[in-house]
């Protein structure tokens, strides 16, 4: 049987590398369950987040990359139909907060404080 060679790889040098992209690219699918899975290692206390006193908290974050994410899911999920357009850190009480602006398709706004103290201090060297 003759060996097809194309630009120097052998047809079944071409094949092991097709199959590992095909793998590859099933782990990259994969991992969006393995993202939810890091959320749901997220917990959220705290208030409504009318005020810092009332602040949502945010636990389990690691980093800003686990947190931020959680605060945008926090807000999908509690302020249905809101649009961020603004956000803010602010620091008060020795802790840091993002104030989100939100604004509905009603013309009201509101400003919604979370504590991100705990995992954008994990940040800083």
């Amino acid at each position: 049987m003759p060996i097809l060679i194309f630009n120097g790889w052998t047809m079944h040098g071409l094949m092991v590398i097709a199959a590992t992209l095909v793998l590859v690219s099933c782990q990259l699918i994969a991992s969006p369950s393995q993202a939810a899975g890091q959320i749901q290692s997220i917990h959220y206390s705290g208030g409504g987040g009318l005020t810092q006193e009332t602040a949502v908290v945010i636990s389990g974050a690691k980093s800003s990359v686990d947190g931020v994410p959680a605060e945008y899911a926090w807000l999908e999920q509690h302020l249905v139909g809101g649009e961020r357009y603004s956000q803010s850190l602010i620091e008060r009480f020795d802790k840091l907060y993002d104030a989100v602006r939100v604004r509905f398709q009603t013309g009201e706004t509101r400003t919604v404080r979370i504590c991100v103290f705990r995992f954008l201090m994990r940040d800083t060297p």
